[in-house]
């Protein structure tokens, strides 16, 4: 089910003290596109590096947004919550580097059991270290065995 509204984290990337949590229409999946929501992130002073760096090392581009503005890194895990590709169903959770949002669309491709790589096209001439993203699994016993 595709969500009414997302919201995404987004900065300045003139003034990086101009930030606030903004609203956005859900966009519709395209073909072999996955939905993930963010469940679980870390926050650093990594992150505020990307904010810093993120023109000359090109951090922003990774998930853009409205013009002027970016949307911080974070790496964390996320769940699949709308899928338009046959490798990924709804409730796989992925760890990776995502937008600091409710939501990010990715376009997988080259996926295997253990990864895969986000080949949208915005990202093609990126790092590619930002771009590979690691299947979780939890063991189904992990909750009641307190891991």
């Amino acid at each position: 089910m595709q969500p009414q509204t997302e919201h995404a984290f987004q900065i300045n990337r003139r003034d990086l003290a101009d930030c606030a949590w903004r609203a956005q229409p859900s966009a519709a999946l395209a073909p072999m596109q996955v939905r993930f929501a963010l469940q679980n992130f870390a926050l650093s002073a990594n992150n505020i590096t990307y904010a810093d760096l993120g023109e000359s090392f090109r951090y922003w581009q990774f998930f853009p947004t409205q013009p002027g503005f970016g949307q911080l890194p974070i790496w964390g895990f996320a769940e699949v919550v709308q899928s338009e590709h046959p490798d990924f169903a709804v409730g796989q959770r992925a760890y990776g580097y995502w937008p600091l949002a409710t939501h990010a669309v990715l376009s997988p491709a080259a996926t295997g059991t253990q990864s895969f790589v986000d080949t949208a096209a915005h990202r093609a001439d990126l790092a590619k270290v930002y771009q590979m993203y690691f299947r979780w699994q939890t063991p189904a016993n992990a909750i009641t065995e307190g891991r």
